[in-house]
Order: C-alpha cells, then sequence, then structure tokens
C-alpha cells in the first residue's frame, strides 16, 4: 500500500484530524495538544498489503489464548529502566511495560487518564494541573501507589537537590515544573509559566517508587542497581532478569490495576544488528522486531510475518559540533562551512541507498506529520557540488594537494560517529565520507559500538565533529530539548552546543502561547532560521517498519505507541497462539 504523499485525501484527512484535536484539547487543558514523546506516526498509518493499518493482521474475533513468552528483537540494547535516567527510546520501550503515570495516550493520541481518576483540572492561568490518584493502584509487591510517590517522582525531574541526576528530561523540566505536592489523593503540579505542552510532556512522567529510591542522592541514582533491575512496578510486567548484551525478561505483573495481561512474560531480546532481526523473525527466534529498511521486500514476501510500515515523527540527522573549544568546533562553527556540506550531500541518494524507499528526504526540522510543518522552508538544500565548493572558497578553504582542502595550513578534515550496531546510520556515514571527499573534506568515519555509547559522546563526553543520531519527537513541535541552548548543558541533547537567542526566543515564546494560529507562525520562523543556521542537517523521516509473526495477535502499534507514548496499552490485548 505504502506511504502517503501529501497530495493523498487519507493525508489532508489525517492533517485535518490533527487540526481539530489540537484545538479541542486547547480547549480542553489550554493549549496542550494531544500528543507525546513518541518517535512514531500516526493514527492513520500507512500499513503494506499484508496487515489492516495499525494492526498486527490478525482477526481480532478469536478468543485470546493465555500464556507464552512475546519476544521481541532489537539491535540496540536498553540503556537504562529508572525512567528519569532514560536518554534514549530503546529504554523506553522496557521501562514503560514496568511504570506507568497519570494520563495515557489512546490510539488517537488523546490523553486519557490512567492512574488519574479523571482528566487534570487545569487553573485558568494554565500555570495549575489538579489530578486525583486512583486508589486501586498498586506496586507489583501488593502495596499502595501513594501520592508521595507521584510527588517523589516529579521532584526527580524539578527540584534542584537532584541537580547531579543525569537524564535528558531535566534541562526542560526544572525550567518549566516549579512545584509538585499533595493532600490526600489530590496531586497539585505547579507550572514555573504557562507551557503549552506541559500534560503532553509532564502528564505521562511514569511513576516510581519512593520507598525504594528517596533516600538516594542524586549521583547515586546515576548509577543505582534499579537502573538495571527494579525489584517492583505499577505497570503491566514486573522485572525478572537482565542479561547484558542478551536478553531483558519481564514477567506478567498479576496485580497490574486494569487486569493481567495474557502473555506470562515478554523478553527484549538484543540481536546482533538491525539485518539480523528479520533472520531470527523468520528462524523464530524473535517475534516482533523493528526492521531494517533493506529488508522490507525480504520480509513482506515472508509467508509467516506482517510487516508493518507507517509514517513517523520522528528523524535521523545529523549533529554539527559547534562548540568553539574544539578543534571540531572551530571548523565547523563557520555557518558557511556547514552550509557547504549539506550542499555537497546528495541526500535523495543517500535516502535510496541506505532507506530503500522507507524514508522521505527532509527540508524542516519539523516533520509533514505536525501541524507546524512547513513545506516551503527556506533556504532549500538541493545537491550542487558547485556551491558547495564555492561556499568552501568564500570561507578560505582551498582544494590543497592530494584533493583535501586546506587553511592556514590545516586541513579539512572531519571526524563523523554513530553506533556501529545500526547499519543504516553506518552506511550513511559511508555514503556521507565518499560524496564530501569529491568536495575537498577528509571524513574519517568512527563507529562506536553501541546506542549507550553514542549517547554518553552526544549528551556528555561531546568529542565528535560530526554525530549522526536519530531523535524520537514530541508531535508538539516544540523542541527545546533538542536545540535550545540551555540543553547544551552536560546531560542535554544539545551536544553539538548550539546557542543561537533568536533561535532561543522563539522556542520559548511558542511554548508560552496557546493559540495554535500564532504558535504556528512562530514555527514557520523557527524552521527557516534553523534551515539557515544549519546547526545539523535534518537528513530523511524514516518510517517505522516492523516484522510480526503470524502467531501473534492484538499486536497494534502506530505513532503514538510507539517507545511508551501510550504505555504500551495495546499489550494488553497481545496474545500468541499457542502450538498445537
Amino acid at each position: 500500500m505504502g506511504i502517503k504523499r501529501r497530495s493523498d485525501p487519507g493525508f489532508d484527512t489525517f492533517e485535518r484530524f490533527l487540526d481539530e484535536w489540537s484545538r479541542r484539547d486547547f480547549l480542553k487543558s489550554v493549549g496542550i495538544g494531544a500528543a507525546y514523546v513518541a518517535f512514531m506516526g500516526g493514527g492513520v498509518a500507512a500499513l503494506d498489503a499484508c496487515a489492516n493499518a495499525g494492526q498486527s493482521g490478525q482477526t481480532q474475533s478469536q478468543t485470546p489464548q493465555k500464556g507464552g513468552t512475546l519476544i521481541e528483537g532489537w539491535s540496540t540494547e536498553p540503556q537504562y529502566l529508572l525512567p528519569v535516567r532514560s536518554s534514549d527510546v530503546y529504554s523506553n520501550v522496557a521501562n514503560r511495560l514496568l511504570f506507568e503515570g497519570l494520563l495515557y495516550l489512546d490510539n488517537k493520541g488523546n490523553l486519557q487518564p490512567n492512574f488519574a481518576e479523571k482528566s487534570p483540572d487545569v487553573s485558568g492561568d494554565g500555570l495549575t494541573y489538579t489530578f486525583k490518584l486512583r486508589t486501586d493502584i498498586k506496586w507489583s509487591d501488593g502495596s499502595p501507589v501513594t501520592p508521595d510517590d507521584v510527588v517523589f517522582t516529579y521532584q526527580l525531574y524539578y527540584d534542584k537537590k537532584y541537580d547531579g541526576l543525569l537524564g535528558n528530561a531535566r534541562p526542560n523540566a526544572v525550567r518549566y515544573i516549579k512545584n509538585a505536592s499533595a493532600n490526600g489523593n489530590t496531586i497539585v503540579i505547579e507550572a514555573t509559566s504557562r507551557y503549552a505542552p506541559f500534560l503532553i510532556t509532564y502528564g505521562v512522567v511514569p511513576i516510581v517508587p519512593q520507598k525504594v529510591l528517596g533516600a538516594k542522592t542524586a549521583l547515586e541514582l546515576n548509577t543505582d542497581a534499579f537502573n538495571s533491575g527494579p525489584p517492583i512496578s505499577n505497570g503491566k510486567f514486573k522485572f525478572q532478569s537482565w542479561s547484558k548484551g542478551d536478553k531483558l525478561v519481564l514477567v506478567r505483573n498479576d496485580g497490574y490495576f486494569r487486569g493481567p495481561v495474557n502473555v506470562d512474560s515478554w523478553i527484549y531480546k538484543k540481536v546482533p544488528d538491525s539485518v539480523a532481526v528479520l533472520q531470527q523473525l523468520k528462524t523464530g527466534e524473535i517475534d516482533v522486531g523493528r526492521l531494517d529498511p533493506s529488508t522490507y521486500d525480504e520480509a513482506k514476501a515472508e509467508s509467516s510475518l506482517n510487516v508493518l510500515s507507517f509514517l513517523t515523527f520522528g528523524y535521523d540527522e545529523f549533529v554539527f559540533q559547534l562548540d568553539p573549544a574544539k578543534p571540531q568546533g572551530q571548523i565547523l562553527g563557520d555557518v558557511a562551512v556547514r552550509q557547504a556540506l549539506v550542499y555537497g550531500l546528495d541526500r535523495q541518494a543517500m535516502v535510496n541507498a541506505s532507506y530503500f524507499g522507507q524514508a522521505t528526504v527532509a527540508n524542516s526540522l519539523i516533520p509533514p506529520l505536525s501541524w507546524a510543518y512547513n513545506k516551503d522552508v527556506i533556504p532549500k538544500y538541493g545537491y550542487d557540488v558547485k556551491k558547495a565548493g564555492d561556499l568552501l572558497d568564500s570561507a578560505g578553504w582551498r582544494m590543497g594537494s592530494g584533493g583535501v582542502r586546506e587553511k592556514a595550513g590545516q586541513k579539512l578534515t572531519l571526524d563523523l560517529v554513530t553506533n556501529a550496531d545500526n547499519t543504516v546510520r553506518v552506511k550513511n556515514l559511508q555514503i556521507m565520507q565518499e560524496q564530501w571527499k569529491k568536495i575537498g573534506v577528509d571524513a574519517q568515519v568512527r563507529s562506536l559500538a553501541n546506542l549507550v555509547q553514542l549517547s554518553n559522546l552526544l549528551t556528555v563526553d561531546r568529542t565528535f565533529g560530526v554525530l549522526f543520531i536519530g531523535y524520537s519527537l514530541n508531535p508538539d513541535p516544540d523542541q527545546s530539548g533538542i536545540w535550545h541552548s540551555r540543553a547544551a548543558a552536560s546531560g542535554g541533547n544539545n551536544g553539538g552546543s548550539f546557542k543561537n537567542a533568536q533561535v532561543d526566543k522563539l522556542l520559548d515564546d511558542a511554548v508560552a502561547e496557546i493559540d495554535q494560529g500564532k504558535r504556528k507562525a512562530m514555527y514557520t520562523q523557527l524552521q527557516n532560521l534553523f534551515a539557515s543556521q544549519v546547526p545539523g542537517c535534518i537528513l530523511c523521516y524514516p518510517n517505522g517498519i516492523y516484522g510480526v509473526n503470524k502467531r501473534v495477535h492484538g499486536y497494534d502499534l502506530n505513532a503514538f505507541w510507539v517507545y511508551g507514548g501510550g504505555f504500551s496499552p495495546y499489550m494488553r490485548n497481545v496474545w500468541l497462539e499457542q502450538k498445537k
């Protein structure tokens, strides 16, 4: 069936849905568009021929069977099971099955009560959010989830005593959460200022146990055993074991407040690389896996599998190092050099070679599914080797001996880095290396073992020149957590140290505004400014591609449920056909 393009009626319908849904929630919750920090595309997922949109393909009229183990295969291992420490989507896959929050997202991206009895009451000024905590929520040891647990969880995100706690959510949370308090089962969360995506971002924070973690300092929490083996949980599953480099095993939480799930256990299995996912799907070693684009056609031809492919809210990009204190930053701090590097890439050829038709070349940092997307971003970067060369010449980088440009005796050498266990990223860097060679750039490719190392390089170490990474995005267009200067602090996602006062102001003003039309105008300016400054290059918007064994029923993946957006509510309906 393929991906729906912007000219398709189905896509237009989806955009109208997003507009209506966002306006409705603005009225309901002071401008909060219904969405979440998810990675994948939307309520009108485009699903290929062997399954229905957003579903794993089997008829849902069959009687669910109890028992069995669902095995998901991933080429990248989680980092942390303590949610506030999570800086990667892979950790969220697991920890959102262990811990849930006051609100969750339904399959249309609407915020719904979860641990809260009902939707929160929001004050007229949009600064106070009042929740009622359900009284039937329990930890897996049988003890109640208390308002104190909720307050403590929020303190981990905003309280200054946890300033040493590493996690990419804290820089923004410190800015926007003023206080959390409880009186009986009433919980009040106060914002420092009006913040349009408040509930999207903070209403879904997974609640963790104060009685286990409350006495620990920020530095202790960074390395606490909870990160790799929480003793209790409140979600659909509870922790059993984790053999690093092999598999993480969760077992059913029979005390889950919505009732126990059908499967006995869930396993996150580490596979060697993204290509190996399909091979293990075919052999039955795993039941579900995110597919490498190169294996898409082969997966569709496999009779034992259903294949899901849908639009995403994420993007793949490469980030430039702009910190003048770093040698690579002294080169890339010149905007003309950055622009030249983008003009020097045939990005359509890259997408064709690396994504096999399962991605769209990007022209904006805001994906097309967003109501804030601007299809007419200026400037646009087509493949133009001459323009790239002219820009480098004007910046003083002249072609030297051996085909490498030089300036004041320094060669134009760049350090390109990504994680080795992602074959798509590695291939993209190899293509970039070859294409940049044509414009006189000596690009040296360096692959780190895994996403853990890459995340540390981005958020803490930051010794890179050009770093290739993918981002999970909130369908609300705010990207302060990536591009605001405050996110350049240690632990934040602005690892390239991009600092621009105009960008900061647009980001701050846009989240303080509840009128969607006014916000869109601000984001239009932001997209153009980003394109002119190019602190990074958004390469493409990749599709979400998953293979699901036909013995798996009810695996209804979509935009808002991938990577924990709705705490994987579909998992309550997943069941496995048992072998006869």
